[in-house]
């Protein structure tokens, strides 16, 4: 199973809202188990999610993170204390937007993925 966890990362009422300070972002481990190493589409597809998020943090948002990747483990974490409004509303649409995602995967293969907010 792949789990995916959100650090100081607020979901209610289908917003997404960044916590006032310390340290946010994202840890995602596991794997899907659905298929091979290569082939698993769900692997493929949150992978995929993920990353254009951190992606897009540090592209579009402009804000630097503190990335460590291993088999099956990848997180991605940044400060919060110090971001503009823009760069926090942009974080916050950037991480709803993959969040839609997952959950659509979730809703297919809710036995492959665990996503605690």
């Amino acid at each position: 199973m792949i789990r995916v966890k959100l650090l100081k990362v607020n979901y209610t009422d289908n917003r997404v809202v960044l916590s006032d300070n310390g340290t946010a972002g994202l840890i995602t481990e596991g794997h899907a188990g659905l298929a091979e190493k290569g082939t698993d589409i769900v692997c493929a597809a949150v992978s995929t999610l993920i990353q254009t998020a951190i992606v897009s943090i540090d592209r579009i948002a402009g804000v630097s993170q503190n990335i460590t990747q291993n088999d099956g483990y990848l997180s991605s974490t940044f400060t919060i204390k110090g971001l503009t409004i823009e760069e926090r509303k942009t974080i916050e649409i950037i991480i709803h937007t993959m969040l839609l995602g997952l959950f659509e995967i979730r809703k297919q293969y809710p036995e492959r993925l665990e996503i605690a907010l």
